[in-house]
């Protein structure tokens, strides 16, 4: 079966990242395979020290909540490539948001 027919549910996180000094705004939304939102959550972080931390934090978080309520056959889209690139291969990333990466896969596993 082609990866794309078991996907259930589509998300889209993104965070909103000015500097290491600031907190910075988080935000997913899970939708449905027809375009309709079914929940979505939004919060304010602790300063991260790069937007690749703050969008690995928006990732996490969905990935959390997501796991709490038990959903499945879910696609991640989202806007930061080498958040993405790491999440595809993780043996081959190493940056700031390593733990965060490997928190979301083991998550993921589950």
């Amino acid at each position: 079966m082609d990866m794309l027919q078991s996907v259930q549910h589509l998300v889209m996180d993104d965070a909103s990242w000015k500097s290491p000094h600031e907190r910075a705004g988080i935000g997913w939304s899970l939708y449905s395979r027809q375009g309709t939102l079914i929940i979505q959550g939004i919060s304010a972080i602790a300063p991260t020290n790069s937007s690749l931390e703050a969008e690995a934090m928006a990732t996490l978080l969905a990935v959390q909540q997501l796991h709490r309520l038990r959903y499945a056959n879910v696609m991640f889209l989202g806007d930061n490539a080498q958040l993405h690139k790491s999440l595809k291969d993780y043996n081959h990333f190493c940056n700031e948001a390593s733990i965060m990466v490997l928190d979301i896969i083991n998550l993921s596993k589950l």
